[in-house]
Parts: structure tokens; C-alpha cells; sequence
């Protein structure tokens, strides 16, 4: 037995090449993961729709002519579902090949497993004009023998996909649900159904939420790359039978979406009937805590102490504009004062506090930047 290297000199440099420009690599596996019923086959119809047309949104794709799609789906019916869905996304249908089982030599017709049917799915990827899309949703339906909790079983049958991703070019979409048992561990990473390794072996993970101000909103954001991506949230509707696309850059943070925690058991609750697991709960406490009652304090050193305690900017904006908290520049600074909502309407006005509460759900403008540095 001997060791097999390459030198790096050697190694013939080449450009990721992409699906969906920066979010969807082409020729690697890619990982969707959300709670059951918030739109992850709705996307998965999308994107297997844009494929097959090439008119993703703003034009975002490498993609110089038609690809497609090979799409594999153990939850939903092709007839009332599957097809619907993909025509109310414009997709080509007859670029969309929808698997329906694997033939056996003795004629009986089996459901597709990874595991004992790679051959089989790699001839459908090879015959294909232009193959750029693998949709598995779920994956975990399509396993097979193998334990979807062991991290070695798991990265051997990832290992047969990215094979074949490389091999013919296709990009490889796994979809995923979360685990509710690990709602508490917070990070999106964690949460996904099964071994760390469904996550640990795609170059791009993607967490899919609500929307922790809107919850008829949906957020998809970047839970793990080992790619240059946009790491850009964005977020739609589900309207009509489609998706509806409201922000390509939704200004809201990945920690405000892992606080979210809407798949915890109790609701989202702690033990013993807390409050729920939100972040803004948390800076309410925070400024309570912080911010008596008529108290001041500088906005810069109010947002230090905030990312200390694990709070994002937008969750203490936020926080700030339901408790009636009077932002003031005095002097180079900027000054937060407690005069509650009764008070901040005393001495701002009405018209001025819902400005304030407005910029606050916005932050955005050249007076954020001066109140972090104040």
C-alpha cells in the first residue's frame, strides 16, 4: 500500500462555476434544511424551474442555455403536487425528469436508494442532454441501509453523489429536515436531521425560517460555505401555488434567525414554560437591565455591551423602538434615554417617535454608523 500525492504546483487551477451565481454551485452537493411545512419543496420547485428556463432572478446564473433537472421526491405526489408546482414556476416540463422508482432485472419496480441504485441514477444523469440539477428531497428517504446518525456510513454515500456531480456537472440540492430534539443548540448546523456530515460534506448549507418579524415570510440565509457565496438573506411569500421573492438582501442577521427557534419543543419555550427563545426577548431584558427607567447611556457603548451578551445590532434597535427609548445626539455622540413610550411621546411627538421606531426596523442611513461609533 502506498500513499497517493499530487504537488500543489501540479494542480491545474479551475473557477467554481455556479447554477445559481454565488449561492448554487454547479458540480458539488448542496444542502437545504427547515422545519416541516415553511416551503423547502416550493423552493426546490423553483429552482428546478429556473434551470430549465435559465431566467433566475436579476440574472444570476452561469447558465448560457436550458440545463436538466432530475428530480426526486418521496413525499409528494407528482400528479397533484410535484407537476403543479413546477408549472405554476414556469419551469420546461419536459426538462423535468421526476424519478419513479428504479426497474429491478426481475421486473419489480423499487423506490430509488442511494445506497444500492447509484449506478442507476448516474445512467439517468448521463443520458441527459444537459444535466445541471439533482433534486433528493429528503434525503433522509433515500438512504437506504445506510444509518443516517453515522458520520462514516453518511459521508460514504455523499462521497457517490459529489462523484457524480463532478463527473457530469449537475449541482446536487439535498433537502433536509430539522431535528427538534436539538431546537436548543441553537446554531442551524446542529439542528439537521441525522449525522453532522449530511452538513460537514456539502460546500453550501442553506437554513430556511421564518421570518422572526413576519411569520408569513420565509427566510433562506447561509448556515455553513466552504465557497466564496453571497451571504446575502433573502426571503419570499408563498402565494398562489409559488414563490413570490420579497428581498434578495433582507436586512436582518443569521443570529436573529437561529433565536428564532420557532421548531423548539413548547412552542419555542425554555423548560418549564419560560418565555420564548427569541432574541428580542433577550434584548428587551438587556436594555430593561441596562436602562432604568430615566436613565441614559451612550448608544456606542450600550452596542458593545450588546455583542458581549451574543445580540445583534437589528435585535437591539428593535427592542429599543418597543420600549419607548429616545435616541439624542449630544456633543460627537449619541445618547439612549429610557423615558418609556408615554414619555418618548411627551418629548418627541408622535410623528418624530414613529420615525425613530421606523429607522429602528430599517437601521440603516448615516445615523447607525455614528451611534455604533458613539
Amino acid at each position: 500500500m502506498q500513499l497517493v500525492t499530487m504537488r500543489a504546483d501540479t494542480v491545474k487551477q479551475q473557477a467554481v462555476s455556479w447554477l445559481w451565481d454565488r449561492r448554487i454551485p454547479l458540480g458539488k452537493v448542496t444542502m437545504l434544511a427547515g422545519d416541516p411545512g415553511l416551503g423547502k419543496s416550493f423552493f426546490t420547485s423553483q429552482i428546478a424551474a429556473w434551470t430549465t428556463t435559465t431566467k433566475f432572478p436579476d440574472g444570476a446564473t452561469s447558465l448560457r442555455k436550458p440545463g436538466d433537472v432530475v428530480f426526486m421526491s418521496a413525499e409528494d405526489d407528482p400528479n397533484d403536487t410535484i407537476r403543479p408546482r413546477l408549472e405554476k414556476h414556469g419551469a420546461d416540463l419536459s426538462r423535468v425528469h421526476i424519478v419513479d422508482g428504479v426497474q429491478r432485472r426481475d421486473g419489480k419496480r423499487v423506490g430509488l436508494d442511494l445506497d444500492q441504485h447509484l449506478d442507476a441514477l448516474e445512467q439517468c444523469v448521463r443520458s441527459l442532454e444537459r444535466p445541471r440539477l439533482i433534486v433528493i428531497d429528503p434525503i433522509s428517504a433515500h438512504l437506504g441501509q445506510v444509518d443516517g446518525n453515522s458520520n462514516a456510513q453518511v459521508r460514504g454515500l455523499l462521497r457517490g453523489l459529489s462523484d457524480i456531480a463532478q463527473r457530469y456537472g449537475p449541482s446536487v440540492l439535498c433537502v433536509s429536515h430539522l431535528s427538534k430534539g436539538n431546537a436548543q443548540m441553537g446554531k442551524a448546523v446542529y439542528r439537521v436531521m441525522g449525522s453532522l456530515a449530511f452538513v460537514a460534506a456539502a460546500r453550501v448549507a442553506y437554513y430556511l425560517c421564518e421570518h422572526p418579524d413576519d411569520a408569513t415570510v420565509r427566510c433562506l440565509s447561509v448556515a455553513k460555505a466552504n465557497l466564496d457565496v453571497s451571504r446575502a438573506i433573502m426571503s419570499f411569500k408563498i402565494s398562489d401555488g409559488r414563490i413570490a421573492w420579497k428581498s434578495m438582501d433582507e436586512p436582518i442577521s443569521m443570529r436573529d434567525l437561529e433565536g428564532t427557534n420557532h421548531g423548539a419543543p413548547n412552542g419555542g419555550q425554555h423548560g418549564g414554560g419560560g418565555r420564548p427563545a427569541l432574541e428580542f426577548d433577550r434584548a428587551r431584558e438587556f436594555l430593561e437591565e441596562c436602562l432604568p427607567m430615566g436613565a441614559s447611556a451612550s448608544a456606542g457603548a450600550l452596542f458593545a455591551a450588546a455583542e458581549e451578551e451574543g445580540l445583534s445590532e437589528r435585535s437591539l434597535r428593535r427592542a429599543r423602538a418597543s420600549m419607548g427609548i429616545v435616541s439624542r445626539k449630544v456633543g460627537e455622540g449619541w445618547v439612549w434615554t429610557r423615558a418609556g413610550l408615554l414619555g418618548a411621546l411627551e418629548s418627541e411627538g408622535p410623528a418624530d417617535l414613529l420615525d425613530q421606531m421606523r429607522q429602528a426596523q430599517q437601521h440603516d442611513g448615516s445615523d447607525a454608523q455614528a451611534e455604533r461609533a458613539s
